[in-house]
């Protein structure tokens, strides 16, 4: 996939979880800068500072997920959209 059908993929994702889909569009919206050929996002910032976070504790493989510092092992990368949904909803409890 190329990048920009990758961040229509997340969008459509996060839509569907009940995100505003403008809202999402706008965070996803490729930065321009003038000489700079890899600008990102509104998300790149957040997604490098989690990169480095898991590649510090010696991650490098998904799904492996850290809920308030802790690895979480029970996640597993066929959980479904409601599995997500009632763990980040226990988690926040």
């Amino acid at each position: 996939m190329t990048r920009a059908q990758i961040n229509d993929a997340l969008v459509s994702v996060a839509v569907g979880c009940g995100v505003d889909k403008a809202a999402m569009d706008a965070a996803m919206a490729r930065k321009h800068v003038e000489g700079s050929l890899n600008t990102g996002n509104a998300a790149t910032p957040a997604l490098k500072k989690f990169v480095r976070y898991h590649r510090v504790r010696g991650v490098h493989v998904t799904p492996t997920v850290f809920v308030n510092g802790i690895e979480a092992t029970e996640i597993g990368s066929s959980w479904t959209g409601d599995q997500w949904r009632d763990y980040v909803a226990a988690a926040l409890a």
